[in-house]
């Protein structure tokens, strides 16, 4: 699944890893032909914000800026089926670091799964937040 497929607005709802339920509001928009901006936020149902991420996307690489994580983190791209885009943070193997996986998984044209893992050191990675959305925009053309 090529990015530029995904480009737009996608709502819906998820679940985290405290089984709260939350609204979903992701957004990834084109900066030039093989980079893209994914913005991603989860809201609670009382208004509470529970993840917030921006991700600027590349062919190989991304860079994230979340409120899970101080600074920056760079993540690996990788096209692991032609539906699936996956970012990985870290070394999955090692447990003795933070590791991170971001999965994005089209399985028909206009709905999305948003799945983030991660494990603490120590701890095995394992799906700790999910989201189903669908797209309610196409990108915006700007000149």
């Amino acid at each position: 699944m090529p990015l530029p497929s995904l480009t737009g607005t996608w709502t819906g709802a998820g679940l985290n890893h405290e089984s709260q339920p939350f609204t979903a509001h992701l957004t990834i928009h084109p900066i030039n032909p093989t980079a893209f901006i994914l913005t991603f936020t989860a809201t609670g149902t009382d208004g509470e914000i529970y993840h917030t991420e921006t991700i600027l996307i590349g062919e190989t690489s991304a860079t994230s800026a979340s409120n899970n994580l101080p600074g920056l983190a760079a993540f690996t791209v990788t096209h692991p089926t032609p539906e699936t885009i996956t970012l990985t943070l870290g070394d999955l193997t090692d447990e003795t670091t933070f590791r991170e996986t971001i999965t994005l998984h089209s399985p028909t044209p206009g709905t999305l799964h948003n799945t983030y893992a991660w494990a603490m050191p120590g701890e095995p990675l394992r799906p700790s937040s999910t989201s189903h959305l669908t797209r309610t925009a196409l990108p915006s053309l700007r000149a």
